[in-house]
């Protein structure tokens, strides 16, 4: 390079010295002129001589400035020249500013060579070290100083700062950095190499140009920060900022400084900067990358160009196991298995796929990911760094595997399949969707004569022939239609033999693609199932006699038995002697005896036939216990035996089973028990299990009846469960029974799902178990035996057995009843102060005071002694409860029914004595009044601010015996009160005592229309006026409910059909017992024909009878407008399945079994006829004795009143009407005619309004009653 700028010199010294000249011309020098030209030509010469020489010995360091002049050819030839300059009369001031001329021009004559940049930069870099000590060297030689004098100090501080500053023009030019240099019009002053490249411009041509328009920036002078740094004397660093060139918006990393002079006086500023413009783009883009990572559902990590990891996304720190402070930092070959040869991949600038294989570090489960490595290359190709994705593969590896294993296994099924159907009895072929048969195995072959290979490739239709051919063409036509047709088997004969052929479609993707036929022999099968059909008829038939036979011996045992224990039943009633009385009970029990040995057969028979269907009902588990040990309990009362009942407490009471064969299961284990157990005990256990399955829960009810009776045999215990078997005969003849109840028992206990078993040893005692599942009833349900009436009363239980409490608190709270109790005799005494119960229930083995101590005191209590006690206890001293007081005695273990029914009974009695009275005002100090009063007699009050409320209690039911009513009330008054509760028939007659203040006027009179029996002024009127005409009222309507309640039964009229003349005697006789009016026919014809003559109420109908059956006469009873409406009771001796379901299709309303018990036949008659008033039964006629011998004269008399009333219609003389009619009403119920009182108020009524010919109508029945009277009475 030197020596090409050395060539460049000398061919341009010429033109230096020309634009020299030139310049001069111009002015540019004031002392020189043309004259001179010469020296300029010389001084030019030696310019470039000395800078030749000069290059020739610059190897491109930094030349310093040495102290000798001598050793510094530069130096030696500055001095030289300024010596020559100064000869020639040239000034320093002259000299100067030719130097400048001179370094601009060789600098000028550099830019515009054709050297490189680099070489262009290097030769300015010498030529202006070469004048800068060129210059120095001139200047103080031209001082004419010596070297020991001031100025020879000077020039070597001179020399150390040029050094300096060459140092620094090497350094500013040599960095890579981009620099410029402003002053404080932020004007550049100097820019190095690096920013006139980065620029694009040359060095010459910016300086003074404003730093802002090289850096294309539009910030304000205050938002520029070299701006700011210069004018605070500050600095800044590392500030990003956006700039515009030539290339573009470009971003640079730029730090700046103020300058000062060497007085410390503001002079500029310096600004470097280095473009970060890609850096910011892969920043941007990395940003945008990681969110990208981050919101991806991949796994993925990024490594430095170390391979260590830098960055993982949530997803990879899941699937790696580690947290992010774990990861960072790993190699990749720690990161991932195999990691390794991931790596030598990327090293070398390939991409990397596989899967691979994880172990989590924690849990060590197995992951399978998808892996897709690469390596991240700038945009001159560098890597710095790599990038791994990963995905989850592990499900699709799963499914992979799982379906490798399917294949495996489908194929070794395929081979099993191969090898079955190989040996099958049965004919396989399987055709394809176009019926060519594609697999036939070795059975088929023998069928059909034809081997493996001459069958493959044949049409199906080639294996049949006719019809069946095209049923085979008409199956497949339809399985090519219907994607869900489902498989058949058809029936046909090949040949000699008897074949099954199944037909089975085959479907792929729901498209038809085959069929498989396969031919089963069943000869013999057919063989064998027509003798089993013939053998399934004989039987039936065989069953269906059987049936048949004990349908009718049922029937015919039953009927007579029915008349036997009936009249039984209606003797023992009557006034027999002793003897008597113990034959009839031997006749009874005999009978009943018979009835249990025909029960047990028939249940035997329905068990073994399969005909005994189980029921699924609600009942009470500890009713049904309890109820079973009372039917046996009267077994024990001779014996010394005590009867336990142990009960599980933590079971609930209700359940859905068959009641009915659990208590015939247990009463049979029961029974046997007393009857084997002549003293100790018989002991009840009952406990659960609870059952979880797919219907619910349910529990596992498991009973034990033990006993301390006379055992059993060890080598017996195996027969005792066989039909018509005891222990030995002697037992049976000792003991009695018919040998079937355990038989039965096991046989029900079975069928219900459980199972029965016995443990016993001789002379010590038995123990029978059974269980059976029943099903928990979450709801408290009532069944058809649970008492429907509610009561209404408080009951204290002093009881201290937890067991037994709560059994009668359960029987009684079921019952409508408040039950209050307690095991303390002491506390007893003081809750029954406070409370007041109706009833009382006491125990007598208490903790702290017995109970007889505890009755007494109750009794002789003045506030006590009145309420009811009924002792229950195990103690049977029945005497001397009732000698201290006690109304009733019950033995335990209780019956519901008969604790409710005494407990019914009590609470009703003490109602019935007591009188309801209405009362009806809206002053409440009246109110009050009357309460205070009327309560005070001892009636019992229902008081009503509200006519509608009182209205609303009578009409509903309430008890009520008279009304006290006010007339003047807000929104219903007295008058509407009284129309309402007239218009209801069934409160006609119920006395009303009109309490008014008011001053009643003609019209109120007449709308009273006498709807009232009494007018009181309530102003003036005295109680015991008040009470007296109040007692009267009630008198009379307690003694007309007296005489109603004793004609109900008299109003019945009972058609009873019966062939047999036993039991029609029987039947009448217990009904007309009981007032019951009974016409009786012996078949169903008799029984039409008698229902066209007369009216009944209830028909008691015989299923069997000649002529016509109950069942036909039924249906035509039920088909008939006239008669479908009259109950229709079933009496049947029939007890098979079935018999009940058979009368009520018929169209009976209930059913009966023979023999009949009187209570059963009395309730079932009373549930379904209720005797409402205003029937057409004839009502029997009730007065007193001392009214009997003046009947006749009134009836004469009442014939010239009929008269006088009939004249006074005629003529419409409405006032007479009245007042004879108003007479009647009085007078006809005085003496036995309630009919005539009732008369009498319809005609009044008619009359107050007017109504002319109502009256007429009405009095022409007044007649017609008087002389049915007539006929009656005399």
């Amino acid at each position: 390079m030197q020596e090409r700028l050395i060539r460049l010199l000398t061919e341009k010294e010429s033109m230096i010295i020309d634009r020299l000249i030139d310049y001069a011309k111009a002015g540019g020098f004031t002392r020189y002129n043309s004259t001179r030209q010469e020296d300029w030509r010389l001084s030019v010469q030696e310019i470039i001589k000395g800078l030749t020489d000069y290059l020739r010995d610059y190897d491109n360091d930094i030349i310093s400035v040495e102290d000798s002049h001598a050793n510094n050819p530069v130096v030696n030839f500055g001095i030289i020249s300024a010596k020559a300059h100064r000869a020639r009369g040239v000034t320093l001031k002259m000299f100067l500013s030719l130097f400048k001329f001179y370094r601009r021009a060789y600098l000028d004559m550099v830019n515009d060579s054709e050297f490189s940049s680099e070489e262009k930069t290097a030769a300015k870099r010498a030529m202006n070290t070469y004048f800068d000590r060129f210059e120095l060297s001139f200047c103080s030689e031209w001082a004419g100083e010596g070297p020991d004098s001031r100025l020879h100090e000077l020039q070597a501080i001179n020399r150390q700062l040029t050094n300096e500053k060459n140092k620094l023009r090497t350094i500013f030019e040599s960095m890579t950095e981009c620099v410029f240099v402003v002053d404080p019009d932020m004007k550049i002053t100097e820019i190095n190499s690096a920013a006139a490249a980065y620029f694009e411009v040359n060095q010459e041509d910016v300086i003074g140009m404003e730093c802002c328009k090289l850096l294309g920036c539009d910030k304000k002078s205050e938002e520029c920060h070299l701006s700011v740094a210069m004018k605070t004397g500050g600095c800044y660093k590392g500030v990003e900022v956006e700039i515009t060139t030539k290339k573009g918006r470009r971003h640079i990393h730029t730090s700046g400084s103020f300058l000062h002079d060497i007085s410390g006086k503001y002079a500029g500023g310096v600004q470097v900067f280095v473009d970060v413009t890609e850096r910011y783009n892969m920043e941007q883009a990395l940003r945008l990358h990681m969110q990208a990572n981050n919101s991806s559902s991949d796994c993925v990590t990024i490594f430095d160009q170390s391979a260590q990891l830098i960055y993982a996304n949530p997803v990879a720190v899941s699937v790696l196991g580690r947290g992010i402070s774990e990861l960072m930092g790993l190699g990749i070959e720690e990161v991932y298995q195999g990691g390794d040869k991931i790596l030598l991949n990327l090293i070398r600038g390939e991409l990397w796929r596989g899967e691979l294989k994880l172990t989590h570090p924690i849990n060590q489960r197995e992951t399978f990911i998808y892996l897709h490595a690469n390596p991240i290359r700038l945009t001159n190709g560098n890597i710095i760094g790599f990038h791994a994705a990963a995905r989850d593969i592990t499900l699709h590896k799963q499914t992979q595997i799982k379906l490798q294993e399917a294949r495996e296994d489908t194929e070794r099924e395929a081979a099993k399949l191969r090898a079955i159907v190989s040996v099958m009895q049965a004919s396989i072929v399987l055709a394809d969707s176009d019926n060519i048969i594609k697999e036939v195995n070795e059975q088929c072959e023998r069928i059909t004569g034809r081997t493996r290979a001459e069958l493959i490739g044949k049409n199906l239709g080639d294996l049949h022939q006719g019809e069946f051919k095209e049923k085979i063409w008409q199956i497949i036509e339809n399985c090519r239609k219907d994607p869900k047709h489902p498989p058949l088997s058809i029936t046909r004969r090949l040949g000699e033999v008897d074949v099954i052929m199944s037909i089975q479609p085959v479907y792929r993707d729901n498209k038809y693609d085959g069929i498989l036929l396969m031919a089963v022999d069943v000869s013999e099968v057919a063989k064998a199932k027509r003798q089993a059909e013939l053998a399934r008829e004989v039987a039936e038939k065989a069953n269906e006699a059987k049936s048949e036979f004990l349908a009718n011996m049922s029937h015919e045992i039953r009927t007579p038995m029915n008349g036997i224990l009936g009249f039984a039943e209606v003797l023992l009633q009557q006034n027999l002697n002793s003897q008597q009385e113990e034959s009839v009970k031997v006749i009874q029990k005999c009978g009943e005896q018979l009835m249990e040995l025909i029960n047990d057969i028939l249940d035997l028979s329905k068990i073994e036939s399969g005909k005994l269907v189980l029921e699924e009902t609600c009942f009470s588990l500890r009713r049904l216990i309890h109820d079973t040990v009372s039917i046996v309990e009267p077994r024990l009362m001779d014996k010394d035996v005590e009867i336990r009942i142990n009960l599980d407490h933590n079971l609930p009471d209700y359940f859905k089973g068959d009641p009915t064969r659990i208590r015939q299961v247990l009463n049979n284990l029961l029974v046997n028990a007393a009857k084997f157990t002549l003293e100790g005990f018989v002991e009840v256990n009952v406990a659960g299990e609870l059952i979880s399955n797919e219907g619910g829960q349910s529990i596992d009810l498991n009973f034990s009846v033990a006993d301390s009776g006379i055992g059993i045999p060890e080598d017996k215990l195996s027969l005792i469960f066989q039909a018509f078997t005891q222990a030995d005969g002697s037992t049976t003849r000792k003991y009695g029974g018919t040998g079937l109840g355990l038989t039965i028992s096991r046989s029900l206990t079975e069928l219900m799902g459980g199972a029965i078993s016995v443990e016993s040893k001789v002379n010590v005692g038995s123990r029978f178990t059974f269980n059976v599942p029943v099903k928990i009833e979450s709801a408290l349900v009532k069944d058809e035996e649970n008492i429907k009436e509610s009561g209404t009363g408080v009951v204290l239980v002093i009881e201290d057995d937890w067991t037994t409490k709560q059994l009668i608190a359960n029987y009684l709270e079921k019952a409508g009843y408040t039950v209050i109790s307690t095991e303390q005799g002491k506390q007893a005494l003081t809750m029954v102060k406070i409370y007041r119960p109706d009833v009382i229930i006491l125990d007598i083995l208490l903790p702290d005071i017995n109970g007889w101590e505890i009755l007494d005191k109750l009794k002789k209590g003045r506030e006590t002694q009145h309420i009811p006690v009924i002792v229950c206890s195990v103690l049977p001293e029945k005497e001397r409860a009732f000698s201290l007081g006690a109304v009733d005695f019950i033995e335990k273990p209780v019956n519901e029914k008969i604790l409710v029914s005494r407990i019914r009974n009590l609470t009703m009695s003490r109602r019935s004595d007591q009188t309801h009275i209405v009362l009806v005002d809206d002053d409440k100090s009246t109110l009050e009044f009357l309460r205070f009063t009327v309560g005070g007699a001892g009636y019992h009050t229902h008081d009503f601010i509200q006519a509608e409320r009182a209205l609303e209690y009578i009409l509903g039911g309430g008890p009520v015996h008279a009304v006290i009513l006010d007339l003047l009330m807000p929104e219903m008054d007295g008058f509407e009160f009284l129309d309402k509760l007239r218009f209801d028939s069934t409160f006609k007659e119920l006395p009303v005592l009109i309490n008014t203040g008011m001053n009643l006027t003609q019209d109120d009179y007449q709308k009273l229309n006498d709807k009232y029996e009494k007018i009181l002024n309530k102003s003036f009127v005295h109680p015991d006026v008040l009470l007296e005409e109040l007692a009267a009222l009630v008198k009379n309507e307690v003694r007309r409910n007296h005489i109603h309640e004793e004609a109900e039964a008299d109003h019945v009229s009972v058609l009873l059909v019966e062939d047999n003349q036993f039991n029609q005697k029987l039947i009448e006789h217990l009904l007309s017992a009981d007032g019951y009016r009974v016409s009786t026919v012996s078949n169903g014809e008799m029984a039409l024909e008698m229902l066209e003559k007369e009216q009944f109420d209830i028909i008691l109908m015989d299923m069997q009878m000649p002529v016509m059956d109950g069942y036909e006469a039924t249906r035509r009873i039920k088909s008939s407008e006239k008669h479908k409406k009259i109950p229709v009771i079933a009496l049947t001796a029939y007890a098979m399945k079935g018999d009940n379901e058979k009368c009520l299709a018929a169209g009976c309303d209930s059913y009966l079994s023979k023999p009949v018990k009187k209570d059963t036949l009395i309730s079932i008659i009373k549930q379904y006829v209720k005797p409402l008033k205003g029937t057409n039964l004839k009502k029997k006629r009730t007065r007193d004795k001392g009214v009997d011998s003046l009947v006749p004269w009134y009836l004469q008399d009442l014939a010239g009143e009929i008269e006088r009333l009939k004249l006074a219609v005629k003529i419409g003389d409405l006032t007479t009407v009245r007042y004879i009619a108003h007479g009647l009403k009085g007078s006809g119920g005085a003496y036995g005619f309630p009919d005539l009182s009732s008369m009498g108020a319809e005609i009044e009524k008619a009359a107050v309004t007017n109504d002319v010919e109502l009256a007429k109508s009405l009095v022409k029945q007044l007649r017609e009653l008087y002389t049915q009277i007539l006929e009656e009475e005399l």
